[in-house]
């Protein structure tokens, strides 16, 4: 949309980056929140609601004539709207019959959305339509509100409060210091991960421009990023089948680990490699995204899971709104992105390390370990 926007309303590159930086707060502020209201507006009810206003809001960001009505109904508007709709569904996927596999693809459907209207809002902007390009998302979106609408009372989506899972980690039985602890460690895996990935991620075809990329190789990066972070997603639904999603925490910081150090390390120049560093990071980017909710399914009881996991998405929201800002002074002051790499490799390694202590903890206090004989 921002091309669009641009060329209709934005006037400077520090308005464009407000866009960003007031949806992310608009979307955690909901994220954090939404769990918090009646229970008709949670669930399936809650995306639907939900969802009819986002669709009223993009349908009057449409209308905008300044940048303050734009700020207010896309960013604002739109942006508590999608959040309070991602909590939901995520909801919705933790209290399903398969949580572990139903949870990872309804996080890769959110990078989905953006990884076909991105491109869709870029040929719409290169066929001169203005802000009527946001008409045919608020469409979209108005009809999913109307099938989640319909299919509410749906048994099936839903599993009942007796006929819910009771292999968790942690139960009401645990005490209040280990529920904490567990919050914490995993608050900060995700903060830390996040922020290792999203320091590189959020400027990722200016780290291509300044590598001396083609429009061409540019073009490939910010495909290839998003294919990778959907990609990583949706991996993270098959693996959990075998393996706990704790594993797929720790793989993810390896990955991003391992392609931020090959990102440090590029010959001069050289923007192949940059190109198949970002893409690796968005991978294991990805695979975070998915598997920290699929881990908080999995260790509390689906009961508390939107609460629990509102916390711990703000480490999420503090991490995108710091993150690329972050990169930016730091390459202002420098002429480089190589310091700001390493921050994001320190950032990471704290993850991983923090990670490890995840699986530790919950390794000593399963159930499973005490049902033994």
């Amino acid at each position: 949309m921002i091309p669009i926007a641009e060329r209709s309303l934005l006037e400077n590159t520090a308005q464009t980056g407000l866009i960003f930086s007031v949806a992310i707060v608009s979307f955690t502020i909901a994220v954090l929140f939404a769990p918090r209201l009646p229970a008709a507006m949670q669930q399936l009810s809650g995306c639907s609601i939900f969802g009819f206003i986002g669709a009223v809001f993009l349908f009057l960001a449409s209308l905008s004539t300044s940048y303050f009505a734009f700020v207010v109904s896309f960013s604002v508007g739109f942006g508590i709207a999608s959040g309070a709709v991602y909590i939901n569904a995520l909801s919705v996927a933790a209290n399903s019959s398969r949580p572990k596999l139903a949870t990872p693809i309804m996080v890769a459907s959110f990078g989905l959305g953006g990884a076909i209207f991105g491109p869709v809002w870029r040929l719409l902007a290169a066929s001169n339509w203005d802000m009527s390009a946001l008409l045919p998302v608020s469409a979209a979106l108005l009809i999913a509100a109307v099938i989640s609408w319909l299919h509410k009372s749906n048994s099936s989506l839903v599993v009942s409060p007796d006929k819910a899972p009771t292999d968790k980690v942690l139960s009401k039985t645990h005490s209040i210091f280990s529920k904490t602890k567990l919050l914490l460690l995993i608050w900060f895996t995700f903060g830390f991960g996040s922020m290792g990935g999203l320091m590189v991620l959020g400027l990722a075809s200016k780290f291509i421009d300044v590598a001396g990329g083609s429009v061409l190789i540019s073009t490939i990066a910010v495909t290839g990023v998003a294919v990778g972070n959907t990609t990583g997603r949706l991996s993270v639904g098959l693996i959990t089948l075998r393996y706990p999603p704790i594993n797929s925490i720790i793989a993810a910081t390896i990955i991003i680990g391992i392609s931020l150090v090959t990102l440090a390390f590029a010959p001069t120049g050289n923007s192949v490699a940059v190109l198949f560093a970002m893409v690796a990071i968005a991978s294991g980017y990805g695979i975070m995204a998915s598997a920290v909710p699929t881990l908080v399914g999995t260790i509390y009881e689906t009961s508390v899971f939107a609460r629990v996991y509102s916390i711990v998405f703000c480490a999420w929201g503090l991490a995108g709104l710091t993150a690329p800002w972050v990169t930016g002074v730091i390459f202002d002051q420098t002429d480089s992105f190589k310091p700001a790499v390493i921050g994001a490799l320190l950032c990471t390694f704290i993850a991983f390390l923090t990670a490890l202590m995840i699986k530790q903890e919950v390794v000593n206090i399963s159930p499973a370990k005490h049902a033994q004989p």
